[in-house]
């Protein structure tokens, strides 16, 4: 998953956007430091050098206070409290964190070093946010999107074993899937598609034995096009060699390299009865 989302969403752009904000960071939030805290009792002269410090010591220690809570909240609540919550939770957290540094750099009381931060911090923290929440839903998404087609390749490839069995024992490919249920190979659940859960069968088959030759890319099952991805189908192939009944890979498919491996001549039939089933 998290190889996932380094490839898909850890792009230039946000490197870019990344320095953008630290820059903003420190500059802007030393020069908002530099013209508050003064208004507020801080009775030396405040450079921009020093400005500048304070805001980057004060953001770096809320940001790693902020991904320390984080990473406890997910932890003790093993993931079922909401996240916009325990972002809050850690936004709070590195606010706080934040306000300790700059209370022990300026001899200033703690309520006036309060009323000093608000502007500097809550700039930054605002920025931060909005920045955080335009990359993190998104990403957020998509990670949920893959782990559903991770689920249903998996789910895909629980069958081939029971079909295995069913063919060793009766020299007869199954009917239908269906039938792997009613012989005790599989439960009724596992046919059923994480992204297609109001199909009883949620994945579609034809009658077929392993067809020989290494270079057969001879389609087994297949989720059906209306899944709620969207966006392509999980797709288990034969093995390639009839003599080996190891459990093969399923994979998730674009819609586009789908239609490119159903016009191979070996998936001709699976072609043929998948739009028809479809009402293509």
């Amino acid at each position: 998953m998290l190889g996932f989302v380094l490839s898909n969403y850890i792009n230039g752009w946000i490197f870019l956007v990344l320095g953008v904000f630290v820059v903003a960071w420190i500059v802007g939030g030393g020069y908002l430091i530099r013209r508050s805290f003064p208004r507020y009792g801080y009775a030396q002269r405040l450079g921009i050098g020093r400005s500048m410090l304070a805001s980057f010591l004060s953001g770096s220690a809320g940001a790693f206070a902020a991904g320390v809570t984080m990473l406890l909240v997910m932890r003790l609540t093993d993931g079922r409290i909401v996240f916009a919550i325990g972002a809050v939770i850690a936004l709070g957290a590195a606010m706080f964190v934040a306000f300790l540094v700059l209370y022990a750099m300026f001899s200033l009381s703690a309520k006036q070093t309060l009323w000093a931060s608000m502007m500097p911090l809550g700039s930054v923290a605002a920025v931060g946010l909005l920045l955080g929440t335009a990359y993190l839903v998104p990403t957020r998404m998509g990670v949920r999107r893959q782990g559903k087609r991770d689920y249903t390749c998996y789910k895909l490839a629980k069958i081939f074993p029971a079909y295995a069995i069913y063919v060793n024992k009766y020299h007869k490919p199954p009917a239908s899937l269906r039938v792997l249920v009613e012989q005790k190979l599989l439960e009724p659940e596992e046919l059923r598609s994480p992204l297609s859960p109001d199909r009883e069968i949620g994945y579609f088959y034809i009658p077929a034995m392993p067809k020989r030759g290494e270079q057969l890319q001879q389609i087994f099952a297949c989720d059906y096009g209306d899944n709620r991805d969207g966006y392509g189908r999980a797709v288990l192939l034969m093995p390639r060699n009839r003599q080996r009944w190891a459990t093969p890979k399923s994979r998730w498919y674009s819609e586009e390299d789908f239609r490119k491996l159903l016009q191979l001549k070996e998936n001709a039939d699976f072609a043929k009865a998948l739009q028809k089933a479809e009402g293509q």
